[in-house]
This record gives C-alpha cells, sequence and structure tokens, in this order.
C-alpha cells in the first residue's frame, strides 16, 4: 500500500467515478484502476461496489476512507509546509464556517500575507462543522462552542452570546435588555436541530424556567433577519453575527448565560503543519484588536 494508491482512492471516493478521479488528479482512467485493483488485492477487501459507470463504498472501503482521508490531507499540508518554507507561495486550505463575514478579515489578512495560498470556505452548523471536521472534508473549522472539545485543537477568538432581534420599528425596539420571560408569548424564529445558536438559547431559557413559542424554524441566520424584518416574529442570533441592518435592533437577554466561545478548531496532528499554525496566528491577531461587538 502507497501514497499514489491512497490519493486515487480518496480522488474516486471525492469524484464518484473512476473517470472523474483521473481528471481530478491528472492522470489516465486505467492508472485509477489498476492502482485501486492493487490496493483492493493487497488490502483482501473489495473497496468499491461498480454500478455502471458510477462506483459506490462498500462497508471496508468507508472503514478505510476514514484513515485514507486524514492521510492524504495531512500529506497535503506537510508536503506544503516544506514547499514552500519562507511564504507559503503554493498551496491551500479549507475552512468550515458557521458565519462566513465572522472569518472574512481573518481570510482578508492571511491572503494579504500569502497571495498565492488558495483559501477555500464551506457553510454549515454546528454539528455539521465538526462532524466535517472529523470526515476530513475541510482542515479548520470556526464554531461556537461552550467548552473546548478535547478532540480537537481549540484556539479561542470571540466570546458570543444570545441576541434578540427585532424591528426598529417593533415595542421593543426602545428597551434596553429583555428578560426570558418576555419571550414567552412571542413567535420566535429560531434556527435548526444542530445550530449552536438555538442550542445556546433553548438551554439559557430552560435555566431560567422560561417557555417559549418556536413559531418559524430558518436553517440559515440571513433567512432569520429577513424574517424578522418582514414582521414574520421576534429572531435570535449571535452577537458576533448580527451584522449591520438598519431595518433591525439587537438586544441583550438578562438572566441565565446564554453565552459561548467562538472557536477555530482543527484535528491536533493538522495543527503541527505550517499553513493551519499560521492562519491560526494571523486568526489570533484579528480578533485580539479588541473591536467592539457588531451593531445591527
Amino acid at each position: 500500500m502507497n501514497l499514489t494508491q491512497m490519493r486515487m482512492f480518496h480522488a474516486a471516493v471525492r469524484s464518484g467515478t473512476f473517470t472523474a478521479a483521473a481528471q481530478l488528479l491528472g492522470v489516465s482512467q486505467p492508472a485509477v484502476t489498476q492502482q485501486i485493483r492493487g490496493l483492493e488485492e493487497e488490502l483482501g477487501v473489495k473497496l468499491f461496489v461498480r454500478k455502471g459507470a458510477s462506483i459506490e463504498l462498500t462497508p471496508s472501503g468507508a472503514e478505510f476512507e476514514a484513515q485514507a482521508a486524514r492521510i492524504v490531507r495531512l500529506t497535503d499540508l506537510v508536503e506544503q509546509s516544506f514547499a514552500a518554507q519562507r511564504d507559503l507561495a503554493a498551496g491551500g486550505i479549507s475552512i468550515g464556517v458557521c458565519s462566513p463575514y465572522l472569518i472574512m478579515p481573518t481570510i482578508r489578512a492571511f491572503s494579504a500575507r500569502h497571495p498565492s495560498f488558495r483559501v477555500g470556505v464551506f457553510q454549515g452548523n454546528s454539528k455539521d462543522l465538526v462532524d466535517g471536521l472529523l470526515e476530513y472534508k475541510w482542515d479548520l473549522a470556526m464554531v461556537t462552542m461552550k467548552a473546548p472539545d478535547a478532540r480537537f485543537t481549540c484556539t479561542p477568538l470571540a466570546e458570543q452570546q444570545i441576541r434578540i432581534i427585532v424591528p426598529v420599528s417593533h415595542p421593543w425596539g426602545t428597551r434596553q435588555r429583555l428578560a426570558p420571560a418576555d419571550l414567552a408569548e412571542v413567535p420566535l424564529i429560531i434556527r435548526e436541530e444542530g445550530s449552536m445558536t438555538r442550542d445556546l438559547f433553548e438551554d439559557g431559557m430552560r435555566a431560567a424556567g422560561a417557555v417559549h413559542d418556536a413559531a418559524r424554524i430558518f436553517n440559515s441566520r440571513e433567512a432569520v433577519k429577513e424574517a424578522v424584518a418582514s414582521g414574520l416574529g421576534v429572531g435570535i442570533v449571535l452577537s458576533q453575527e448580527v451584522g449591520f441592518d438598519s431595518r433591525l435592533r439587537a438586544l441583550p437577554i438578562e438572566g441565565p448565560d446564554f453565552s459561548a466561545t467562538e472557536y477555530l478548531i482543527c484535528l491536533p496532528d493538522f495543527a503541527r503543519t505550517r499553513p493551519i499554525r499560521e492562519f491560526i496566528a494571523v486568526a489570533g491577531e484579528v480578533f485580539g484588536d479588541g473591536r467592539d461587538e457588531p451593531r445591527c
């Protein structure tokens, strides 16, 4: 078993066919077929079921992919580290984020230092991002958590608190803060299951002994904001993700702890590679500048 076989196997999993894998790697389709056949013979198991032109992983293939993906990606990062010791002139990293605009200042600062190094961004909720990191879909993730996760190297970047957003014309528009009990009888617009924003809010409400009516559920904060601006109800977002929408007003909730921390996380092995170390260092500089909390 060698790295070439693993790369071709991993490319076939990502692309869904041997032909697409060959195009991705810049080799011939027979070369991919031959390498994967040799890998199957060496392991003594079938890794794929062929269904016409497409392929599907067998249970053994899925088990092997969990390790192959880690080895291939870690090897790529190590090669990038040593191929560009001075200025990271080639290569790329991928980042999973809950909030794209929260990571953009870091990407801008990183890209200014390393303009030829690619940064890919993928969006999802907190659960999706953690799962994707464990499956080696991306190299880093920016997620909101109540405490560091022992499975990852976790770098704290910013504090997050729940904010209730209302239209500026709402009766609460002149309030300075809200109590949990205020939210018991208003239609709430909240995020989907798996969202840390929703988890934080519901944990805080339970701690306060307060109830709420989840009238509508949306799977993005942008949809929540638009629904609130349209008068469909009262929304819930995180403080660092409020934005600058002149139609909305953001209010804190008093009482139990409605807060968490924004972390940049990665698998421990990945944290030792230069591209990841450099990106984490830049993020620390960007988030350490003492900026005020965003306004609506």
